[in-house]
């Protein structure tokens, strides 16, 4: 199962709405449906975490620019005991899925049910 949906984007209000912060935009509107927020700062990241099917889910934007994003996931991957097959990170290259099909049609259920 997913433990880590990362949302690869650059800071900064010049990013804002941009294509390069699709993934930012997609982790924000999962946390929306949700009425979550992100509130927690951990890792060089901004996080929100929910419950699903008993286990917590941790939605997570790095707070570092795009090519050293790594370093966040790492730490978040580290802080949580998450293996590399339970993480699951956009970007704006819509349709590239870092860790494999099976993780993201895992994803796309969640986001199935926070549109409900």
């Amino acid at each position: 199962m997913i433990k880590l949906v990362v949302g690869l984007g650059n800071i900064g209000e010049k990013y804002d709405r941009t294509v390069h912060n699709m993934g930012f935009m997609v982790v924000d509107d999962v946390a929306n449906n949700l009425q979550k927020k992100f509130n927690l700062k951990e890792c060089n990241s901004m996080v929100s975490k929910f419950f699903l099917n008993g286990e917590t889910i941790i939605l997570a934007k790095p707070t570092t620019y795009m090519n050293e994003s790594g370093i966040a996931v790492k730490g978040l991957k580290n802080k949580y005991n998450i293996n590399s097959d339970e993480i699951f990170a956009f970007s704006s290259l819509i349709g590239q899925y870092y860790l494999g099909e099976s993780n993201a049609l895992l994803f796309t259920k969640i986001l199935k049910i926070t549109h409900k």
